[in-house]
């Protein structure tokens, strides 16, 4: 979700560099980029150690979610390239969708809410996503595959019946690691040149043609 349907690094970013002011310290920019991907709570334990705080890493979790998912709701929604399109084709094509993010249910929740008010989903005659899957359920995070393997049973799909899109490298590596068919498109992390991984410059060169020709990879 994060880097791929919505450019929203920056916010999570920036509720870091809040974090780490209100505790007297300067958080660089540049250096959000180590989490991309990662799970919230790795996040929250970095800032607890790091800030030496006396919270529980949960806990600074939820405040950063809290602060994230606060700017989310007074922002203009920033969709990456192509999503809308992508959206709309799927459904066209009735091809089933899932959300798969480390990000947690309560931000996942304001992104389908925000995103449903766009133009492009009143042409949509089901719901945006068919199932999702978040960064707070009791599984592991990525890049154990159990997220892409929750997703695929959640649609009734084997995951080699599915097509997986993610920016980071952890989240390829999890879908990768489920058995996946994978497309790689770099949003703020290069793509790494792995195996089984096809590289696309934005969610608009997801056409109906290439969507048919992965599928039957």
């Amino acid at each position: 979700m994060d880097g791929t349907c919505i450019d929203s690094e920056p916010l999570w970013i920036a509720a870091e560099v809040a974090l780490a002011k209100k505790h007297g310290e300067v958080f660089d920019p540049k250096d959000g980029v180590q989490f991309v991907g990662t799970s919230i709570l790795d996040t929250a334990e970095y800032f607890k150690k790091w800030l030496q705080l006396p919270q529980s890493a949960q806990d600074i979790a939820d405040e950063i979610v809290a602060n994230v998912v606060a700017a989310l709701g007074s922002a203009a929604l920033q969709l990456r390239p192509g999503l809308p399109q992508l959206l709309v084709e799927c459904q066209r094509l009735n091809l089933p969708v899932a959300l798969v993010t480390s990000s947690y249910q309560v931000f996942a929740d304001a992104f389908i809410a925000k995103l449903e008010q766009e133009p492009f989903a009143q042409e949509l005659k089901r719901p945006i996503f068919s199932a999702v899957v978040t960064g707070d359920e009791k599984l592991p995070n990525k890049p154990d595959p159990a997220p892409y393997q929750a997703a695929a049973t959640r649609l009734g799909m084997n995951p080699q019946e599915c097509l997986a899109v993610e920016d980071s490298p952890t989240g390829l590596r999890s879908a990768l690691n489920a058995g996946c068919q994978v497309v790689g498109i770099e949003c703020m992390n290069p793509i790494p040149s792995w195996p089984g991984i096809t590289e696309l410059s934005s969610l608009a060169d997801l056409d109906e043609k290439l969507l048919r020709k992965l599928a039957s990879a």
